[in-house]
């Protein structure tokens, strides 16, 4: 009983925002914006939000070499642990790629 009404408590004050603040004026949705909880910042939203910050500097030529970089970087992890060749691991993500996917009219009559 104690916890539904606690639970219940916290709902309302969700509820009962004018906008997002409350009558002492703090701002509840923009301090859990970046952070865990109201009062506990989350280590995995610091590490995001730096690593967005880093990725916004960089130019765009760099981060597409990055991209291609850990993709390699991901069919050799691939190769490794599956005992495969960088062709046949390239096939089998060119495959996992479309599956579940309708085919394409246009990319049939292509074919023929």
């Amino acid at each position: 009983m104690n916890a539904c009404r606690r639970s219940s408590r916290f709902s309302a004050l969700w509820l009962n925002l004018s906008g997002s603040r409350n009558q002492s004026g703090f701002d509840f949705l923009a301090a859990t914006r970046d952070t865990y909880n109201a009062r506990m910042a989350s280590v995995a939203d610091d590490l995001r939000r730096t690593l967005r910050q880093k990725a916004q500097a960089e130019p765009p030529e760099r981060l597409l070499a990055l991209t291609a970089r850990l993709a390699d970087a991901d069919v050799d992890l691939y190769c490794a642990a599956n005992g495969v060749s960088r062709e046949m691991a390239r096939r089998v993500f060119v495959r996992q790629r479309q599956t579940g996917r309708r085919p394409s009219r246009v990319m049939q009559e292509r074919a023929e």
